[in-house]
């Protein structure tokens, strides 16, 4: 049978010429979807939308929980209608970025058609490339910079990094451990020339983000504010006496008339950070077990909301989800130490997501910045039959 499969690798385009091919297959894929598939109307699409209204109208965007970036975006396309091209667009991109850090980790072509080929038709990733949410755009420049950090253009990899910050800020705390880790660890740099790297990546992060805090300055009347106002909003969403299912953003799990009377934004955000750290305090036991649930609801094999509970999406999410987990889950078993090393960055970063959800609110939303590396994992298993060659250098019993 790895005859057989060799075969067919060596007739695998070179990466280059693959990427563009995985590229478009995807965006047809995406573009059919886009034909078919009802609009959803998500709530934080129309915030979005009306958040690059008021940027583009008066300079300031009012929404407290936004980034900038993907406003930005929308603006420029035009709003929902243009974004959703844009979209399509990163989202057939990740499908390439997928199958080429692919290839770099596993030095195998086999393994860069078993990924690409898996994320173009990965249901999730056709189903949010069409939903006008920062998912795309954000999965996209994290892709792109861990593309460029397993290349070691550090540079490239930092301002991509920081431009899904700019997007999403939950990579904001792990980035500078990123880069200081892909130096040291995987690229074996010595320990002054990590600390270089990081000092230069603050640096950058400080240039690229002072357009947003200026911003801030000017809508806050002098106050700095780093990122958004979102923490106390969130951590309270997770937090709190009604929350038994481990979401929070409304619904029976969040009630917040108590902070309505606070209308000074920051003091309101710490009022929710301190009602949120004091049911912690207050809670222990509860605490652990609702973390517990936030981790069953963040792994979850398929959707939680009702509306996307029914048969044909739970057959979608386990035929198309669960084979990668447990594909994924079985790849750290054949690791050698090195090949440990050359992930450990991976490994820190859906560690940290999912700890981070634990603390906040689960959801399986959440988890999709994570999946295109479990789609990377997963294809290891099938190269112990499919590439033989590749298992001599990353196999625990090498």
């Amino acid at each position: 049978m790895s005859v057989f499969w060799k075969r067919i690798s060596e007739r695998i385009p070179e990466p280059k010429r693959f990427f563009w091919f995985i590229f478009a297959v995807a965006l047809a894929i995406r573009l059919i979807a886009l034909r078919i598939l009802p609009d959803q109307s998500f709530p934080d699409s129309l915030a979005y939308a009306e958040a690059s209204k008021d940027l583009f109208k008066t300079g300031i965007i009012s929404n407290h929980f936004c980034m900038p970036l993907y406003p930005v975006f929308m603006g420029l396309l035009g709003g929902l209608n243009g974004i959703r091209y844009l979209d399509i667009i990163f989202s057939s991109l990740s499908a390439g970025l997928i199958s080429w850090i692919a290839f770099d980790i596993w030095k195998s072509r086999t393994a860069m058609a078993l990924a690409g080929l898996a994320a173009t038709i990965y249901p999730y990733f056709v189903f949010y490339s069409i939903s006008a949410l920062s998912e795309n755009s954000f999965i996209f420049f994290l892709l792109l910079g861990f593309y460029f950090l397993n290349r070691d253009r550090w540079s490239l990899g930092s301002v991509s990094l920081i431009l899904s910050i700019l997007i999403r800020p939950s990579i904001d705390f792990i980035s500078p451990l990123l880069i200081f880790g892909y130096a040291l660890v995987v690229h074996r740099k010595k320990p002054q020339i990590a600390v270089a790297r990081t000092l230069t990546y603050f640096i950058i992060y400080a240039v690229m983000m002072t357009p947003w805090w200026l911003h801030n300055v000017k809508k806050y009347d002098g106050r700095f504010v780093r990122l958004n106002l979102a923490s106390g909003y969130v951590l309270y969403s997770g937090n709190n006496s009604l929350n038994t299912s481990g979401g929070g953003i409304g619904g029976v799990d969040l009630d917040t008339k108590e902070f309505d009377s606070i209308t000074d934004i920051f003091e309101r955000n710490t009022a929710m950070k301190n009602a949120a750290i004091s049911f912690i305090i207050e809670n222990p036991v509860r605490f652990v077990k609702l973390s517990f649930t936030k981790f069953l609801r963040f792994w979850r094999l398929w959707p939680y909301a009702s509306q996307y509970s029914g048969a044909l999406y739970v057959i979608l999410s386990c035929l198309s989800f669960v084979p990668v987990l447990l594909c994924a889950i079985w790849s750290l078993f054949l690791f050698n130490r090195r090949k440990w090393l050359t992930v450990s960055p991976i490994i820190l970063l859906i560690a940290f997501m999912t700890a981070v959800h634990m603390l906040t609110i689960g959801s399986i939303r959440y988890r999709l910045p994570i999946e295109p590396f479990l789609i990377i994992f997963a294809v290891r298993p099938w190269l112990k039959w499919m590439d033989p060659q590749v298992c001599l250098n990353t196999d625990s019993n090498a």
